[in-house]
């Protein structure tokens, strides 16, 4: 799992408060607060309400015991230490400051397990007061973003980070935040990597409401359970795919010759001049080499060719293969066939048969496209696929129910091959509801 960052926002994500608002209201600065909300930039503000704070006699000790009553969910901890277990690169980029978080961190023992922390910076002055810096300076090197307050751009810490993690070979970004702070980074990331907003705060709206600008997969979390278990369902999936793409990458060996085999234009239209070359040769290459070679394979090769299917199938499919689900669900579709076969058989009509393509043939696509490791419902605006699995799959539960009774109202079935038929959609929908949750695939998300 090398190859994950894992990026944190700190106020409402780690923690389950906004630390600033914390300290202003227990250390009694928020009436002034609330006066100069409206006139001050944000990180000014602050360093203003420090110096209110000092002025009453507060210490820096009282502004620590402060932020250690900053309330952290036990689950929380739990998925910071086991991303961190399992290889990932955690980092925090936040509105925050370097005292507040720092503090924080180091109380519950979490300091580090982040390599970086990307906030303002604040600094101790020679008379014990605690000063807040803007992370950038938007006087002499303004960011220019739109999106973002002054004193710092999320986007471009993002941006930075995808150039320094390419460097290291670090390829999947997971982001975790909830204020409007957070769209901005939220667009940056890229094709592959994943966005976590907090369900119902500022973030969740925004990408809520704009999906089609979402290059990255959408997972929501409400609480510390939801993010441990999305979070590190997430870093599941993508080691999965990465040890799917290192077998079908892994070398093999080939004995071959090289030779020019003409062949006619309609035969492969794309190639020109229209001859396809088969390559014979003693040494390694890849599979993706091979299959990239314009080669028509005529007899056997030579070849001691050892590749493991496995390493094709989807993230989900193995995981079914690997614990046994695949022969449950089996089992489940089996059951519901066979009381459809039986039904038939001993009323004497095979009308009901026509119902088995709307319990199967239907909700396939659904079951085995819409919600695979490549797509999510979170950002399924644009995709016609989705939206016809969907439709296809409510008709199915309707047309289960209501063909079989039309059936027995005009007379062609009787009670029992109605009951039997009924029987046997309920084993369809339990077998449905056993491959969603079994397979626990956390992109049937809806809003």
């Amino acid at each position: 799992m090398a190859g994950i960052v894992v990026v944190f926002d700190f106020d409402e994500t780690i923690i389950e408060c906004d630390s600033d608002d914390l300290v202003v209201q227990e250390l009694g600065a928020t009436q002034l607060f609330n006066q100069l909300l409206p006139t001050l930039p944000f990180h000014i503000l602050m360093d203003r309400m420090m110096g209110e704070i000092h002025s009453q006699g507060k210490t820096i000790k009282d502004i620590a015991e402060c932020l250690k009553r900053a309330p952290l969910h036990p689950r929380i901890i739990a998925a910071i230490k086991s991303a961190h277990a399992l290889g990932c690169d955690l980092r925090i980029i936040s509105d925050a400051n370097t005292f507040f978080i720092e503090t924080v961190l180091k109380h519950y023992g979490l300091m580090d397990y982040f390599s970086e922390t990307n906030t303002n910076p604040s600094l101790i002055d020679e008379e014990g007061k605690l000063r807040i810096l803007p992370y950038h300076d938007s006087t002499s090197t303004p960011h220019g973003c739109s999106l973002c307050p002054s004193n710092m751009c999320k986007g471009l810490v993002i941006e930075r980070i995808q150039a320094s993690a390419s460097v290291e070979g670090k390829k999947r970004i997971i982001y975790l935040g909830d204020g409007r702070g957070d769209f901005c980074p939220s667009l940056k990331l890229r094709e592959g990597d994943y966005m976590m907003p907090r369900k119902n705060f500022p973030v969740y709206e925004l990408i809520r409401g704009n999906p089609m600008l979402m290059k990255a997969e959408v997972h929501e979390w409400s609480n510390g359970e939801e993010l441990e278990k999305v979070l590190l369902h997430l870093i599941n999936m993508i080691s999965i795919e990465e040890n799917s793409n290192r077998n079908y990458t892994q070398l093999i060996s080939v004995d071959c010759k090289f030779e020019t085999i003409p062949i006619s234009t309609h035969e492969n239209s794309f190639l020109s001049p229209p001859q396809l070359q088969r390559i014979e040769c003693s040494g390694q290459m890849t599979i993706p080499e091979i299959l990239s070679t314009n080669c028509k394979v005529i007899g056997r090769w030579g070849m001691d060719v050892k590749i493991q299917m496995m390493a094709y199938l989807p993230g989900y499919v193995i995981a079914c293969l690997h614990t046994g689900k695949l022969a449950l669900l089996t089992i489940l579709v089996s059951a519901g066939i066979v009381l459809q076969v039986l039904a038939c058989a001993l009323f004497k009509n095979w009308w009901p048969m026509l119902i088995v393509l709307i319990y199967v043939l239907l909700p396939m696509p659904l079951m085995f496209f819409a919600g695979s490791d490549t797509s999510s419902h979170f950002s399924d605006g644009g995709n016609s696929w989705v939206d016809a699995t969907k439709f296809m799959t409510g008709a199915s539960a309707v047309g289960s129910i209501a063909i079989p009774a039309i059936l027995k109202h005009v007379g062609i079935i009787g009670w029992g091959a109605l009951l039997m038929e009924l029987s046997s959609y309920f084993i369809f929908v339990i077998a449905m509801l056993c491959y969603n949750r079994l397979s626990n695939e956390n992109e049937y998300n809806m809003f």
